[in-house]
Parts: C-alpha cells; structure tokens; sequence
C-alpha cells in the first residue's frame, strides 16, 4: 500500500498533483497502479472528495492518470516530448490581460456546453447540477467552482479544452482572490451555473452558450465593479 500523507491547508488541490508527481518520479508510483479510492484517498491526504476531485482532474488534463467510471484512478506511462502545446498555452495565458482570458475562456466555453449536449449521458449532466448544489455543503468554494467548469470540459470529451481549462484557471484565481469578494457574489455565480445545467439538461444547445456567455460576462462585469470601487477607495 502506498504511503500519502495529509496535506497542508494552503492550495491542496495542487498538492494533491504534486505529491503524485512526486511519487511518480520516485518511483512509488509506476505506468498501471491504481490509486486509492475516492474515499480512502480523500480521508488519507486530509481534504474532502471535491478538493480530491479537483486535483485529479489537474493530473487527468496533463495525461498523467486514466479516470475509469465504476473501476478507478490509474498511473498512465510517462510521457516525454508532449508537452508542447500545453508549455506555450500557459505562457501566452500568463503574458494575457484578464479580458483576452476571459474572451478566450468564453469561447471555449460555449462549444464545450454544445458538445456536453452531443455526448454526455442524462447521468453525467446530472452530476454538474450536483456539483452547483454542493457549494454551500462542501468546505472549498473555489474548488468547486474550478471543478463545475472544469467538468464541463471534460463531458465535452474534448481533450485540448481540458488541457487549456487546467492552465487558465490558476491565472482566473489568482486575478479573482486579488480582486474579488467571492462570498459576497456566491448566490449569484450559483444561480448562473445553475442556468447553464438547467439549458444542458433541456439538450437546448443555443441556451446553453447563451447561458455560458452570459456567466461570462457578469464575471467580467464584476471585476470591472470590484476595480472601480476599489479606485474610489484609493481616491477617498
């Protein structure tokens, strides 16, 4: 059995990643074994199965783990010479005003929404829903919040906008946690995701983008309000 430890409070999601990249390159971990259950994962490392969750799904993006529905987590083979795209997106994003972020980030977004619509089981659009009512149950606000829309991606089945979700949701929060009061608009970004599952769940393609590009719009909105107020401050 292999030996994880809890982790710290700050960022787990990202030492949930780190420690298996970690145990990978020590070779704890090798191409084919299976990680521990949600549960027992969860409880060993110290974090709930939302920040658990969360960190996979870091890992999953990268090509790092396989994720087997009714069967379980799994070490995938090294890979050397792949990373390409994924190193250049991030550097670009990183180099990017938050708008182009977000522009970019509606798009991708948007045809994601219409390819859940295409390939996803009544099951899987249900579990996003589950995801939205979670928030106020599960401790790690954040988490989920990263994890509804990087779940949206992945019912998308399309590999590239999970990679890019995964790059451009560190640089979202950061620019959020320096900018915005989370708690403050918590019911309003609730309510739209829930807008976003409901247009899903009615298989209504044209709702479904309008509703993401909506969302999308009200968090640039916010950010631009957060700014301003703190501008007055600074004058006051």
């Amino acid at each position: 059995m292999k030996n994880f430890h809890p982790l710290e409070s700050k960022c787990r999601s990202e030492q949930v990643a780190e420690q298996i990249m970690q145990m990978i390159e020590s070779g704890q971990l090798r191409e084919g074994d299976k990680l521990p259950s949600e549960p027992d994962f969860a409880k060993q490392l110290g974090i709930s199965r939302g920040v658990l969750r969360e960190g996979l799904a870091q890992l999953k993006a990268q090509g790092v783990i396989s994720r087997k529905p009714k069967d379980g987590t799994y070490i995938l083979p090294v890979k050397t010479g792949e990373s390409g795209i994924m190193e250049t997106t991030l550097r670009t994003i990183k180099a990017s005003s938050y708008r182009s972020i977000m522009e970019m980030r509606s798009a991708i977004e948007q045809k994601a929404a219409d390819l859940v619509i295409q390939r996803a089981t009544d099951e899987e659009i249900e579990e996003l829903r589950d995801i939205v009512l979670r928030n106020k149950q599960i401790e790690g606000q954040d988490d989920l919040d990263y994890y509804f829309h990087y779940r949206l991606v992945e019912l998308s089945e399309n590999t590239i906008f999970m990679g890019i979700v995964d790059s451009y949701f560190g640089e979202i929060r950061e620019i959020r946690d320096t900018n915005l009061n989370r708690s403050r608009h918590q019911s309003q970004v609730m309510r739209e995701h829930l807008d976003i599952v409901d247009a899903i769940c009615r298989r209504d393609a044209p709702a479904a983008m309008q509703a993401v590009e909506r969302h999308m719009k009200r968090i640039w909105d916010r950010w631009l309000q957060s700014n301003e107020e703190k501008l007055e401050e600074s004058k006051a």
